[in-house]
């Protein structure tokens, strides 16, 4: 099977390790990336041919009558162009979160992807981590979840497509779409939401956010942070705590590099319990292509994409119409609409 790589930034660079690690050889990989220097020093430092190495503007399109599969891990604004060029020619699309930057080209792709029949994956990394996915089996009696999710890097002084909310790179849509995920993954399809914030540039730029997900029978409450570290840090902290009436809470946790999974005060083992990037990607295109294989189903596909963007505009609404409040969430909650 041949795979193509488009983009070659942080994401991108991670996508060719994970396909090498799951026994791709440099021959069968293809890059593009609309920066010359960027997709060569990629290629260098895989050993990729430079036979197999693309650039400029629309350089996806040199994949076709190439590759079998790609991994698109460009910026969300670029993404719907890129499935509608190549969905016809390709088993398979693995996309980076979020889908796309707006429902409306979340739609498109996929209707692109289902006209054409191809098989779609989404990376999201908690899906594939152990120690938060244990969580999952535990659910079902939970009354409530909480998730407490802080990130240091800073979009409100962020350069080029991040921190411009056009472009989809604002917090909600780029980076708390994690965590709207997650809750997703675990709780199912919430019937509505509240959201305030604070430290607010406009409704999609806000240093911390705060919502409650309401479910049929419970609710998820999430807090996540922004801009806590210094401008461009990569440094998380992410808490899962979910209640059982009749047991001993669970709790999962890391404070990067350290990851734990508590039930009461009893630390419970998990193996391989890392959910970071270099680690995860690995096992998120095994997935992928075992999907692509008929083995195995995708672990997250473009239907989760577009729900969780669906759930992050909605979020950006109840912010924007008022619910931005120091202490108390009020008024009617946000209900979610499925355009699908």
């Amino acid at each position: 099977m041949r795979v193509g790589v488009i983009g070659c930034g942080g994401a991108g660079e991670t996508h060719v390790r994970g396909y090498l690690e799951n026994g791709f050889n440099v021959g069968s990989i293809y890059l593009c990336d609309v920066d010359k220097g960027r997709v060569t020093d990629v290629a260098s430092s895989f050993n990729i041919p430079s036979e197999n190495v693309f650039y400029g503007d629309k350089c996806h399109l040199d994949f076709i009558g190439k590759v079998d599969v790609v991994s698109i891990a460009t910026p969300p604004f670029e993404r719907v162009n890129i499935v509608e060029d190549l969905s016809q020619y390709v088993k398979g699309v693995l996309i980076e979160k979020p889908l796309a930057h707006n429902v409306e080209d979340a739609v498109r792709i996929v209707n692109i992807l289902r006209s054409y029949g191809v098989v779609d994956a989404m990376v999201y990394n908690l899906r594939f981590s152990p120690v938060f996915d244990y969580l999952k089996g535990v659910i079902k009696d939970a009354s409530v979840v909480f998730v407490y999710h802080e990130f240091g890097f800073d979009y409100l002084n962020a350069t080029g497509w991040r921190g411009k909310p056009e472009f989809g790179g604002d917090h909600i849509v780029e980076l708390d779409i994690h965590v709207i995920n997650y809750v997703r993954y675990l709780l199912g399809e919430p019937k509505a939401i509240h959201s305030h914030a604070y430290d607010c540039v406009n409704e999609g730029m806000c240093r911390d956010v705060y919502t409650i997900f309401y479910f049929s029978s419970n609710s998820a409450h999430t807090y996540v942070r922004h801009g806590t570290g210094r401008s461009g840090d990569r440094y998380f902290y992410m808490n899962v705590e979910v209640h059982n009436p009749m047991d001993d809470s669970y709790r999962a946790f890391t404070d990067w590099p350290n990851f734990k999974l508590l039930h009461g005060s009893r630390e419970v083992p998990i193996e391989e319990p890392h959910i970071w990037r270099n680690i995860y990607i690995t096992n998120i295109i095994k997935n992928f292509i075992s999907s692509v294989k008929g083995v195995e189903k995708p672990k997250a596909n473009a239907i989760d994409g577009y729900r969780d963007l669906t759930i992050a505009y909605s979020i950006r609404k109840s912010i924007k119409e008022g619910y931005r409040l120091n202490k108390h969430v009020i008024g009617k909650p946000v209900e979610i609409e499925y355009i699908l």
